[in-house]
């Protein structure tokens, strides 16, 4: 009953087309050096007009064939610092941990968030354009999620078959998500989904 289930639950989620022939060029904002990682923070457009910060984490060793792991950040003022180990407690820095030992990580910022360390939910969903309007905010963030794993999978560092995700909180539910409705996802961790 897969496919059954998958376009029930589709259907509820409501229509998000995005454009995903290529995966999103990034530019580079800003690059620190931890703990043997290269921390750099990136900007990308998940669709036309729609950019996405995120921290892109690998360890500073050549080598290919790594894991790649989108890791989702919690609901918490630093949003997308919190799993690369920029800001908050170093127990949630996903990112970070998986980067020293030897995986490609992407920390995405939920576009709930307009600024790194404020949430305006409301702001942002009243902010969809009029064709969405029957688009859940799950869908969304979905939608958002398959574009970082668009951009992770096609890093030359990266082994395309050997990838996962994971999250904390509002960060678990994205993952569930992805891990259900994105089958390039491998393995997947969900803490605390509520």
């Amino acid at each position: 009953r897969r496919g059954e289930l998958r376009e029930a639950w589709l259907e509820f989620l409501g229509p998000l087309e995005i454009e995903r022939a290529k995966p999103p060029a990034y530019e580079v904002l800003d690059q620190d050096k931890v703990e043997g990682v290269i921390r750099r923070l990136i900007r990308y457009e998940v669709e036309p007009g729609e950019p996405v910060e995120a921290w892109l984490l690998g360890p500073d060793r050549e080598g290919g064939g790594r894991p790649g792991v989108v890791v989702f950040h919690s609901t918490v003022d630093h949003s997308l610092h919190q799993p690369a180990g920029v800001k908050g407690v170093p127990e949630k820095a996903f990112g970070l941990m998986l980067a020293k030992r030897g995986s490609v990580c992407l920390c995405p910022r939920n576009y709930l968030w307009p600024e790194n360390e404020r949430i305006d939910a409301r702001g942002e969903e009243a902010g969809y354009p009029e064709q969405r309007l029957k688009t859940r905010v799950k869908m969304r963030m979905l939608a958002d999620g398959l574009r970082a794993v668009d951009l992770l999978a096609a890093l030359p560092e990266v082994d395309p078959a050997r990838l996962g995700c994971v999250g904390h909180s509002l960060g678990a539910k994205e993952a569930l998500y992805q891990a259900a409705f994105d089958e390039r996802i491998k393995a997947a961790v969900s803490s605390e989904g509520g």
